[in-house]
C-alpha cells in the first residue's frame, strides 16, 4: 500500500482495495521525531518527554552507517541473510519483481537491493550440523577450506536451504551439495560452501547491473567480511576490487546518527556522509577463470533443481 516513489501511502491501491488511509499510521521520514511514549508510561517513569525518532529497518541504517550514498557504489552484506545493495538518485523499480527498491533514510534518494535468504546462515548451518569442535570453528573451518583450490575441484553448493529471494524467488527449492567424490574433505565442503554465496549473490550484482546500474566501488561489510579468505573469494568471483571497511555495526551507527540527526537542532545528513576506513581485496588472477565457468555451471543447477521441489 505503500508508494515508494512518492514516500507516502498509495490512493489508487488504498481505493481499488477501498480502504480509508485514517486507518494507516502517519508516513515519516526517518529522522523525524514523533513522542511516542504514552502519558502514562511517561509518569510511572517519572520523565517528562523522550524524543522517539521514526528510525529505519536493517538495510536502511546499514546504509547510513557505511555512507552508502553515492551513485556507482555498492555494499555486499553478509549477515544471517545475504544483500547487493545500491544507491539510486531516482527510484528504480524492477518489472520482474526480482529486486526491491527502498526509500534511502537520505532525503531523495533510494536503495535497490537484490538478496539471498542464507549467506551467513549456510555457513552457520554446516558448523552446527557436521563441526564438531566448536571451539573457534570458523577459523579451523576457514584454514580448511584455503587449502582447496578454487572451485572446490567440481563440488558445488546451492544455498536454498531456507528457500531463495533473487533471482529466483522460490520459496519451495532446497539445498544441495552436487559433485561430491570419494576425494573430497572437510575443506572441499567449507569451501563449496562460501563460494556458493558467493555465485548467489553474483546473481544479485548482475542483477543490478542489468537495471543499467553501473557499479565501480563495492564494498563488503557484516560478519562475513572478517573471513579473508571469503573476501577472496567475492573479489574473484565477482572479478572485482573488494573493499572491505573497518565497520562492522554499521546498522546500529545508523540508527544512532538517525537520533542524533532527530534531536540535534543544527544537525544534518552533510555531517554524516564520512567513509569509514577500508582495506582492499582484489581477484585472484588465476582463479577468475575458474570461477567464470563454476558460476555459469551454478545458474544451471537451479533449473534441475526446481522440477524435483515443484513436481506436485
Amino acid at each position: 500500500m505503500f508508494d515508494v516513489k512518492r514516500r507516502a501511502w498509495s490512493g489508487e491501491i488504498l481505493e481499488a482495495l477501498e480502504l480509508d488511509e485514517n486507518l494507516l499510521p502517519n508516513v515519516l521520514s526517518s529522522e523525524q521525531v514523533d513522542d511516542l511514549v504514552l502519558a502514562s508510561v511517561a509518569a510511572e517513569l517519572g520523565i517528562e518527554r523522550v524524543p522517539v525518532v521514526a528510525g529505519a529497518g536493517d538495510q536502511g541504517t546499514g546504509a547510513l552507517g557505511n555512507s552508502l550514498v553515492n551513485t556507482g557504489e555498492a555494499f555486499i552484506t553478509v549477515g544471517t541473510g545475504g544483500q547487493v545493495l545500491t544507491s539510486l538518485e531516482e527510484p528504480l523499480i524492477d518489472s520482474a519483481g526480482r529486486l526491491q527498491t527502498l526509500c534511502h533514510v537520505f532525503p531523495q534518494r533510494w536503495l535497490l537491493m537484490g538478496a539471498t535468504l542464507a549467506a551467513g546462515l549456510s555457513l552457520r548451518w554446516f558448523r552446527d550440523t557436521f563441526v564438531q569442535e566448536r571451539e573457534n570453528a570458523y577459523e579451523k573451518m576457514n584454514a580448511l577450506a584455503e587449502q582447496v583450490s578454487p572451485g572446490a575441484e567440481g563440488l558445488f553448493f546451492m544455498p536454498y536451504i531456507v528457500g531463495e529471494r533473487a533471482p529466483h524467488f522460490d520459496a519451495e527449492v532446497r539445498g544441495a551439495f552436487i559433485g561430491a567424490q570419494l576425494s573430497h574433505s572437510m575443506g572441499h565442503f567449507v569451501r563449496a560452501v562460501l563460494e556458493g554465496v558467493a555465485y548467489s549473490l553474483n546473481d544479485c550484482m548482475n542483477l543490478l547491473e542489468d537495471q543499467g546500474v553501473k557499479i565501480h566501488k563495492v564494498g563488503l561489510v557484516g560478519g562475513g567480511s572478517q573471513s579473508r579468505l571469503w573476501a577472496q573469494i567475492f573479489a574473484s568471483v565477482f572479478n572485482r576490487d573488494i573493499h572491505i571497511t573497518t565497520m562492522h555495526d554499521a546498522p546500529l551507527l545508523g540508527a544512532a546518527r538517525l537520533a542524533y540527526l532527530g534531536t540535534e537542532l543544527n544537525g544534518s545528513f552533510a555531517d554524516l556522509t564520512i567513509p569509514g576506513a577500508s582495506s582492499v581485496v582484489r581477484p585472484v588472477e588465476t582463479a577468475v577463470p575458474v570461477y567464470q565457468e563454476n558460476y555459469e555451471k551454478y545458474r544451471r543447477l537451479y533449473g534441475y533443481l526446481r522440477p524435483h521441489y515443484h513436481s506436485s
